[in-house]
């Protein structure tokens, strides 16, 4: 009898250890396959607050904003021939562009350059479109002249019933670099503000790390040029229209505005070639 007494805990542990080894590669195949799905979450869901600084977009220098910004411009022709190009490591990627376009959108509507019904809650983006600009006098596409990665952006548009937006955002910076916005106001609310104090808000927007020289105003736009890149004009143009009642809470009005970076001198907004600064 002892001798069976002596065997119980030894057939017990054989047990123990047996269920173990059949159950313990199975807990631990839930355990990677929670955590995989946990980081799969994480990757195609990034934080709007990790955008756009945890994700590798750097600040241009003046010149290079420039130049990239005018080659955004629909005056310059810079985006009447609009080439398809895929985001390179680094630069904003589908899953990323419409949290960084609202976070942008909204930084415009803090700064008030655009009145806050253009927050991000208020519409949907519609269009979207990746590429990089190409000159309109630059029909033909080689090799040894293809343009300058920097230049590569997402055209975006959205709006609703009583607002519409088109946005250029580099995908290099996150920043937007060209706008053309449309809205509908009632009274004194979201009734457009001065072009030049929007052009200075711009400015700050920017972040820029040079001032213009000069800026003016006439009833036609705002605008300021840069000391030694005096051939770039920052261009803000505002159009309203509106009734004229007696009592203001009755004003009904439509505003459109645009703001873009023009090249004076090459007239298609970019050089063949945009060098890394």
């Amino acid at each position: 009898m002892k001798k069976y007494i002596s065997l119980f805990p030894v057939l017990f542990l054989t047990v123990l250890f047996a269920a173990g080894g059949l159950l313990l590669p199975g807990f631990l195949m839930d355990r990677q396959q929670h955590s995989l799905s946990e980081k799969t979450e994480t990757m195609l869901l990034p934080v709007v607050s990790d955008l756009p600084g945890s994700r590798g977009f750097r600040k241009f220098s003046t010149e290079k904003l420039l130049q990239v910004a005018s080659s955004y411009s629909f005056e310059n022709s810079g985006m009447d021939y609009w080439l398809t190009y895929t985001p390179e490591e680094g630069q904003l990627t589908t899953e990323e562009l419409l949290q960084v376009a609202h976070q942008q959108i909204d930084r415009l509507c803090k700064l008030e350059i655009l009145p806050k019904q253009f927050s991000s809650e208020n519409y949907t983006y519609e269009g979207v479109e990746h590429g990089i600009p190409w000159p309109v006098d630059k029909k033909e596409t080689e090799d040894s002249d293809i343009r300058n990665s920097d230049c590569s952006g997402w055209v975006v548009s959205g709006g609703n019933s009583d607002l519409s937006v088109t946005a250029c955002v580099n995908s290099v910076s996150g920043r937007i670099l060209y706008l053309y916005a449309s809205w509908n106001y009632t009274g004194s609310a979201s009734r457009p503000g001065s072009k030049t104090d929007i052009l200075k808000q711009y400015l700050k927007y920017l972040e820029l790390d040079q001032e213009p020289v000069s800026l003016e105003e006439t009833p036609e736009c705002a605008s300021c040029i840069f000391d030694r890149y005096d051939h770039y004009i920052l261009d803000v143009m505002i159009i309203s229209e509106e009734n004229h009642p007696e009592n203001e809470e009755d004003i009904l009005g439509l505003c459109s505005l645009s703001i873009s970076i023009l090249n004076r001198t090459t007239g298609s907004g970019t050089e063949s070639e945009i060098k890394s600064q």
